[in-house]
């Protein structure tokens, strides 16, 4: 069933306030028909796990006094649904400027899961723990800035439901091992503290503890705890205690070795001659774990020792009459070695494990307890479920009366502190940054510890059936939070980081957006009807709107509101036309469910609409679309080209034996895209991200069904070091241009994901944009089939892109931050324009900006800075023309007949006016008009001296040696820049619905299409229960 807009009946009409255009009679306000839809039938899938990086493991130290170390870190958030796909989010701002950030999280890429599997547990573990912690500790004691933990520097383990774990690898976003468990259905996974070990509740009620080796070998079986009658539904690790014994080190050179070591010479041979000589032998600590806690069916905790694997301890929970079992749901353990568990009566229960026995219980819930979060401190429990509420329970200090004269200090009590819904339906998993560790407190025992972002509020996400996560500050509202300020990390510049509450009861609670890096909408503009030629041989023409879903895709048909002319359109002074005959309909034409191997990655629509792709995680699927009829209809069922994948394997490059099985070339792509004359298909290859270019001219031919590959770009695939044997430098604050690269500089030698998140063509198909990953954009000439340029490294990668397609200015790239900051490019000139950085800012007003330092001249900047969620998606629209008619007056005497014919003959006759193209840019609940309209060039250009460019011997640097707009007038920022509507709810897409070629309409109002998927249509469309509700006394 389609359904419109509830409001309005036909296409609203939307206005932006705009500044001045080219000329002072500019109309002073951007009018766009709007046609508002919500047909799409797309679900992101339930969350069902949520998991931060776990705290680094301290390095004990021998006969060494206690140090403590801060880190300012935001860990990669990982979310897994009930689909089966994985999503990794970002922190939003730059590693030395990530203290706060409006936009938070945001989405970096999305791991397609198997067909019909789903993720109940998520875990990360540090690949080298050890070495990481140790090069931190060496850096700070040097006063050195050590950079955070990378993607790079993690694993990934997730269950879902079967037999077998599965490791992920972070680079490809594709299966890397699976490790078949011999004890049943996998219900949970947990990391111990070491980061050594991985512990696996199963369905015969035991615990498998696997061992994590190296990249090469993955996992190790290592031991399996006895196991009991019900099934272990969740497991947790006790602290760790530093081993008696353990494996010896050597000892350092002696003073003696030192002083005759010459400087610059080499002291391995030395050191171990001493070594050798000395036979000295140092024995170096470890930590070694005690003993694993599982909330299992049968009512109970189980306490397993580590090391003889037996049972040492059984918890007996409590039980409602009548119910046979309660099931332990969740279960938790703090610093001190404490028990926390939730189980499905709703409480959040407290054991000493000296004692084995509950010494609190807190009726937070009136359902079953799902999830439970300990802050880093451990002063802080939240739990969630079912009832849809997350409850804080904190560590309070006892008042009674006896006490308040005592000299001894009060005891500790847990309390329930404060309850809040902020979700429609149930909770299923909840994680905290920075997270609890549980390694003892340093003071008491000699070893290094490291404290992320002293200081700063922690966040709680949380998330379940409704399918959207959440963030909110959690700070305790009692003891040292209170006593000094804690900075939201939330806030939006510095001064209200340090203004805004961070405790959990009066916290903001902030959405996150839907996971839209896969385009879930494509349209085709000018899909031709097959039937009867009007007014010069030409179709009419119908709009097509392709919507995702995770394994086939739907086609819908747009009729225009002008079709019912007959081909013609309506004239400014056309007052006798009905009010009905611009509605916009739609109606489906066509569903396919595709045969796939995993959820559809991401896919695209030509232009004209014969042509449709989309991919997998294994490989491309390309489809030939019939002829449409003109009720909407197709003449033929899709026919699949079935050597797409084959002809993209053949030719990619082969890699090299010693290079990465991640990059191994495959057939999937991360993004597709089709040329505006939908002749050829870009595809971005993933996980090896080269460019290929496919050529679909010949296969409609009765003798050629074939595609063919032009051209394969690799510049993506090669790295930093690599590329033309230079390395691109991010620009200094200072620069107006890029500078020439210094060769033989190797200072990002990272190795990591490569995957192309974004591309776009320019509207005449000459210029080809693509940014990877690591933040690096690329622009291709596909009149040539060359490399055109290499724009500087970006300090996060590029969410957005878009070229401009006003005249004059369709070199104009424009580019778009998770962080909502927004850069032009020049790609002819090969540089950023002066007017371009005095329009979004330069670094000096965004330090300012971020400090709570505003003018009149940032004020639109910075609000737009401050949208929340971050930017999806940029358009370009079409406005009203510029400029005066001339044959106006004497087209308004014919009748509308004369009108049609004279325009399919000579055109519509405005050969004065101007068509002015308007930036939109576009979240999850916003749009944004920007006006990036470049200042008039000086009146007399003889002053502006244009030197040719200089390139190299391989095409690719660039030197310009005079920026056009040098001498033109300022563009400073103002308010009127940047104008913002959020009068939409949970937007999909963001599109031009006008043909670029379609002459006729050029004269009418720009319209765009805007798609919407509100939550309360996601949870009823997905046929799920009602959540939970328990009537009280006295509420309705």
């Amino acid at each position: 069933m389609v359904l419109e807009d509830p409001i309005e009946a036909q296409p609203s009409k939307i206005q932006f306030p705009s500044s001045e255009q080219l000329n002072t009679s500019a109309p002073s306000r951007l009018k766009l028909r709007i046609h508002r839809s919500r047909f799409i039938e797309w679900a992101p899938g339930a969350i069902t796990a949520i998991a931060f990086p776990p705290s680094p493991p301290p390095t004990p130290s021998t006969g060494k006094a206690a140090q403590n170390f801060s880190l300012s870190w935001f860990g990669t958030l990982a979310i897994g649904r009930a689909n089966g796909n994985i999503e990794l989010y970002e922190w939003s701002e730059k590693p030395e400027e990530q203290s706060f950030a409006p936009q938070a999280w945001v989405l970096r890429k999305v791991f397609p899961g198997p067909l019909d599997s789903k993720v109940d547990s998520l875990v990360f573990a540090y690949r080298d723990p050890k070495r990481f912690f140790r090069s931190s500790l060496k850096s700070q004691s040097k006063h050195k800035k050590e950079p955070a933990p990378t993607l790079m520097d993690l694993r990934m383990f997730s269950s879902g439901g079967g037999t077998d774990i599965v490791e992920w690898d972070l680079c490809t976003g594709s299966i890397l091992r699976t490790y078949p468990v011999n004890g049943g259905s996998v219900w949970c996974l947990a990391i111990n503290p070491a980061n050594t070990l991985l512990a696996a509740g199963c369905d015969d009620g035991g615990v498998q503890v696997l061992a994590l080796t190296d990249d090469i070998r993955g996992m190790e079986w290592h031991k399996r705890m006895d196991s009991g009658k019900g099934k272990v539904l969740s497991v947790a690790w006790g602290p760790p205690t530093l081993s008696s014994h353990s494996t010896p080190r050597r000892t350092n050179l002696t003073a003696g070795t030192r002083a005759n070591t010459r400087v610059g010479e080499d002291t391995s041979d030395s050191e171990s001659s001493s070594a050798s000589d000395d036979n000295e032998e140092e024995p170096e600590p470890e930590w070694q774990d005690s003993w694993l806690v599982g909330g299992c069916s049968d009512s109970r905790l189980r306490r397993w020792d580590f090391n003889s694997r037996r049972v040492v301890a059984q918890l007996l929970t409590d039980k409602l009459r009548g119910i046979q079992k309660t099931l332990v749901w969740a279960v938790g353990v703090l610093r001190d070695g404490t028990i926390v568990s939730g189980d499905s009566m709703g409480l959040v229960n407290f054991w000493d494990v000296k004692t084995s026995t509950q010494f609190k219980s807190i009726r937070a819930h009136d359902a079953d307890v799902l999830c439970l979060a300990i802050s880093s401190d451990g002063s802080s429990v939240f739990s969630s479920g079912v009832d849809q509420k997350v409850t804080q329970c904190i560590l309070s200090q006892t008042t009674a009366s006896s006490l308040e004269d005592s000299i001894i200090p009060p005891p500790m009590d847990w309390i329930k502190a404060f309850s809040k819904r902020l979700h429609a339906h149930d909770v299923r998993a909840l994680a905290i940054w920075p997270p609890c560790s549980l390694f003892p407190d340093s003071s008491h025992q000699h070893h290094q510890t490291i404290t992320i972002n002293p200081g700063i509020a922690p966040i709680l996400a949380s998330g379940g059936q409704d399918m959207v996560a959440g963030l909110t500050p959690c700070s305790t509202p009692f003891g040292a939070s209170i006593k000094r300020r804690v900075m939201n990390p939330l806030a939006i510049n510095a001064r209200e980081a340090l203004s805004r509450t961070t405790v959990f009861e009066e916290g903001v609670w902030q959405r996150m957006a839907y996971p839209l890096a896969q385009e879930v909408v494509w349209v085709a503009t000018k899909a031709m009807v097959k039937g009867k030629m009007r007014f010069g041989n030409e179709a009419p023409v119908r709009r097509l709107v392709v919507g995702r879903s995770d394994v086939g895709v739907k086609v819908w048909s747009l009729k225009g509101p002008k079709e019912k002319r007959l081909g013609g359109y309506k004239d400014d002074d056309d007052d006798d036309d009905d009010e009905g005959e611009g509605d916009q309909t739609s109606s489906p034409v066509l569903e396919m469910e595709l045969n796939v191997g995993t959820n559809l990655v991401c896919g695209s629509v030509s232009e004209d609409g014969r042509w449709l792709a989309v991919s997998d995680g294994l490989e491309v699927k390309l489809f030939r679309l019939g002829e449409l009829f003109e009720d909407g209809s197709f003449k033929d069922p899709p026919r699949r080209i079935k050597n797409v994948s084959s002809s993209i394997l053949s030719a990619l490059p082969p890699s090299s034996s010693s290079s990465s099985t991640a990059h191994q070339p495959s057939a999937a792509a991360s993004k597709l895209t089709f040329t505006p004359d939908s002749t050829r298909l870009i595809v971005a290859c993933s996980p090896s991200a080269h460019i290929v270019v496919l050529d679909l001219s010949l296969v409609p031919s009765p003798s050629n069904s074939d595609v063919r590959v032009l051209r394969v770009f690799q510049q993506h695939a090669e790295d930093d070091e690599e590329i033309s044997g230079r390395t691109v430098k991010s620009l200094p604050s200072n620069s107006m241009k890029i500078r020439r690269d210094e060769r033989g500089d190797r200072r990002d030698k990272q190795k990591g994901s490569r995957t192309i998140i974004a591309m776009c063509l320019s509207h005449d198909g000459q210029w080809l944009a693509s940014a990877d990953e690591r933040g690096r954009v690329h622009v291709f000439n596909l009149d040539s089939m060359q490399h055109h340029t290499t724009l500087p490294t970006f300090p996060l990668p590029t969410h957005a892109l878009a070229f401009d397609p006003n005249p004059g200015c369709t070199s104009h790239l424009i580019l778009a931050q998770p962080n909502n900051v927004l850069s032009i490019f020049d790609v002819e000139a090969r540089l950023f324009p002066r007017w371009a950085q005095e329009l979004f800012g330069g670094e000096e007003q965004d330090r300012r900006s971020r400090h709570g330092h505003r003018n009149r001249t940032t004020e639109g900047k910075d609000a737009f800075r401050a949208l929340k969620p971050g930017v999806e998606g940029l358009v370009f629209v079409k406005g009203p023309m510029i400029g005066e008619d001339k044959n106006k007056k004497e087209r308004a005497k014919m009748t509308r007949r004369e009108r049609n014919e004279s325009m399919a003959v000579s055109g519509p006759g405005m050969d004065d006016k101007v068509v002015r193209y308007h930036l939109l840019a576009w979240g999850w609940n916003w749009i944004c008009h920007i006006d990036i309209t470049p200042p008039p060039l000086p009146p007399s250009p003889t002053n502006i001296r244009r030197h040719d460019h200089d390139y190299d011997h391989d095409g690719s640097s660039f030197q310009a040696d005079t920026d056009p707009y040098r001498f033109a007038n300022a563009h400073p920022s103002s308010p009127s820049n940047f104008k913002t509507i959020m009068t939409y709810r949970q937007l999909l897409y963001v599109g031009d619905l006008n043909a670029d070629t379609d002459e006729r309409r050029h004269h009418q109002e720009g319209e765009i299409l805007v798609v919407e998927r509100p939550l309360t249509d996601v949870l009823m469309s997905e046929g799920m229960p009602p959540p939970f509700y328990k009537p009280r006394y006295g509420r309705s």
